[in-house]
């Protein structure tokens, strides 16, 4: 049993309500299907045909209870009119655990849906989703955007099955699936683009992949006992390194991007990271979310700062007042930092100079139902409900 504390700031809705036992985490079936032991999916199933469902073009009338573009595709909007709940089989969510954006559109990947679902990230309507034979999705879980193509990362759910699929983000058409012994994929998790370059966190390979985005050429793998990949998953590009995130020994390896040499291997009890699962660049620094630190009822789960620049610690945002339970992904925008909190069904939002609570948004107007992926577009938040199989919009 846990409880939240009871608080009510402004422009959010936090309820003091014991929720009662928490569902059980998707983390470890996610991993046991992917092979892949709490690896770090936030950043965590075939079809026979090819198709492309469409959805109609309906607008969406603003502070409406619902909006239905299909029989099947609804919104839910509560009567404030800032939240707009997506849900419904017309939209193919199913255990959503990723999203990116490009240009105007919310790419969602659906860990059980084998596919992706396309939203206007402006209206919310469903723009269409993307399944079938030409995209090779078997346990989609990670994408990434790189000019004008979005690449996926699927680990499969057989051993050596892992592809990376890029699709035209206009069109939604797969242009390639890369597989086989050349790209030394085993199950690929998560993404980071540089330049022409892609680079491919391979959880269960231990090792990093560098791609050319443009002819989708094999660069080099990044791996070895110095680097102390250990169930690696998070990804992300500061400056000119890479960061990678292990769960599996608690550690943040840094790389040059252009090198692919070691620049060092980030860890300790100071740090307090026993499970990072997200991490995002703020300027000079990065956070790093652990959802295995502590009970989240007893405020013990935390979010640590570490210079990019030095690998030194930062500071260890925690405490009772961020309400942080499980966090599990993270989306900065400007200098607001959101911080998905699964176990919590919640999201805090922080100051990401100061490190101060700027509020937490949880209640039943929010529909979030193990919230586990973020993305940030135009003054609008956006969640996705795991367990919910929707996305929870916020206009911020």
């Amino acid at each position: 049993m846990f409880t939240r504390t009871v608080a009510l700031t402004a422009g959010a809705l936090v309820l003091g309500t014991n929720i009662g036992t928490a569902p059980p985490s998707p983390l470890p079936a996610l991993a046991q299907a992917a092979r892949l032991p709490h690896c770090g999916l936030s950043t965590p199933w075939p079809w026979r045909d090819s198709t492309i469902a469409y959805a109609p073009t309906a607008q969406v009338p603003v502070g409406s209870r619902y909006a239905t573009h299909s029989a099947s595709a609804k919104q839910y909007m509560p009567a404030r009119g800032d939240i707009r709940v997506l849900s419904g089989p017309g939209y193919g969510l199913e255990q959503p655990v990723d999203m990116v954006v490009s240009e105007n559109n919310v790419f969602v990947a659906n860990s059980d849906g084998n596919s992706l679902t396309e939203l206007n990230a402006s209206t919310g309507k469903l723009v269409r989703v993307l399944r079938g034979i030409p995209y090779g999705f078997d346990f989609p879980v990670g994408m990434a955007v790189s000019g004008d193509n979005l690449f996926v990362a699927d680990p499969g759910r057989k051993p050596g099955g892992g592809t990376v699929t890029q699709l035209n983000v206009a069109s939604g058409a797969a242009a390639r699936v890369l597989s086989g012994p050349a790209y030394r994929f085993d199950s690929p998790v998560a993404l980071a683009p540089r330049g022409n370059d892609m680079f491919v966190v391979d959880a269960y390979g231990q090792s990093v992949t560098e791609l050319n985005t443009v002819t989708a050429r094999f660069v080099r793998v990044v791996s070895g006992p110095a680097y102390k990949f250990d169930n690696p998953g998070p990804i992300a590009l500061s400056g000119d390194d890479l960061f990678v995130a292990n769960s599996g020994t608690n550690s943040i390896t840094e790389v040059n991007a252009a090198t692919g040499a070691l620049v060092r291997v980030i860890s300790g009890s100071a740090y307090q990271l026993t499970g990072p699962i997200a991490i995002v660049p703020s300027g000079q620094d990065l956070f790093v979310a652990d959802y295995s630190s502590a009970s989240g009822s007893s405020g013990g789960h935390a979010l640590s700062e570490i210079s990019a620049t030095t690998g030194s610690l930062v500071r260890v945002l925690s405490g009772r007042a961020y309400e942080f339970s499980t966090p599990t992904a993270l989306a900065l925008s400007g200098n607001d930092l959101f911080v998905a909190n699964s176990v919590g069904d919640s999201v805090t939002e922080l100051n990401a100079s100061t490190g101060a609570l700027v509020r937490v948004m949880s209640g039943p107007a929010y529909r979030f139902n193990w919230p586990d992926a973020l993305v940030v577009h135009k003054g609008r938040l956006f969640a996705a409900n795991f367990y919910g199989n929707s996305v929870t919009e916020i206009l911020l």
